[in-house]
């Protein structure tokens, strides 16, 4: 298999799904023409997984969120350097992780726990990190709500696609919705994922592997680490679960 032209014709594959207005959901879109065809898989990929068809390097990390997000409401200075970026210019995602112009709380904890792991992400792009999201499309009115796993699992099989390309030894999964549609979507003989709350399960350190076809990785459940998510567990407590992910990470 040539992995960078299946990684091109899938990422082709997502743009035509959501250019069909209406086709899911009415504020689920793809990025108009004022962004350009994004060239990667999502948004997300431009911060880390930039540039995988070229090279298809082994991934260590795979980080996967929820959603990315409204594009459309984020700061001038954000869109301005996306659109850049998109059309090929080689600038970073983040410029000053003192001041994060996407608006987001997540892109600035994610920074922090990402240097638990020990990657400087907001100064450097590792070929071993990729980010993603589950649901692929893109908001067009609010930037948070309305989401359901019946909306997310829309792009399952896309996602599935994504992990046989990418093999990824260990699955970041950001909170409790993305952890339940990427454990049905990679893992076929499952159980009942977890009794007595999702904050406990992650406490008790599941032991869980993608199925072989997609890696045999390790899946992480953890905590979103956006404001919602930091109500349920603040960061100190989440780095305490990244700790866990560094220690029993597969390499």
């Amino acid at each position: 298999m040539d992995r960078g032209k299946a990684y091109k014709a899938l990422v082709e594959n997502v743009q035509k799904h959501y250019g069909v207005k209406g086709d899911e959901a009415p504020f689920l879109v793809s990025l108009d023409e004022a962004f350009g065809s994004c060239g990667e898989i999502n948004l997300y990929t431009y911060w880390q997984g930039r540039g995988y068809a070229e090279n298809t390097p082994s991934i260590k990390y795979l980080l996967v969120g929820q959603d990315w997000g409204n594009p459309f409401s984020t700061p001038p200075s954000f869109q301005d350097r996306i659109k850049k970026i998109i059309r090929g210019e080689d600038l970073p995602y983040i410029v000053d992780e003192h001041n994060i112009d996407s608006g987001f709380q997540t892109d600035t904890n994610v920074i922090a726990l990402f240097r638990h792991l020990g990657y400087e992400i907001a100064r450097e792009q590792y070929s071993d990190l990729f980010f993603t999201n589950f649901c692929l499309g893109y908001r067009s009115g609010r930037n948070s709500g309305n989401m359901t796993k019946a909306l997310m699992e829309k792009d399952m099989e896309s996602f599935q696609k994504l992990c046989e390309l990418l093999k990824p030894q260990n699955i970041l999964c950001l909170g409790q919705l993305t952890f339940q549609c990427v454990y049905a979507a990679l893992v076929k003989n499952r159980v009942k994922a977890y009794q007595g709350g999702y904050l406990r399960y992650i406490e008790s350190r599941p032991k869980i592997n993608a199925d072989a076809a997609y890696g045999s990785g390790r899946i992480f459940p953890l905590v979103h680490c956006g404001g919602l998510g930091l109500r349920n567990r603040p960061l100190d407590r989440q780095r305490i679960d990244w700790d866990w992910v560094k220690r029993e990470s597969l390499r």
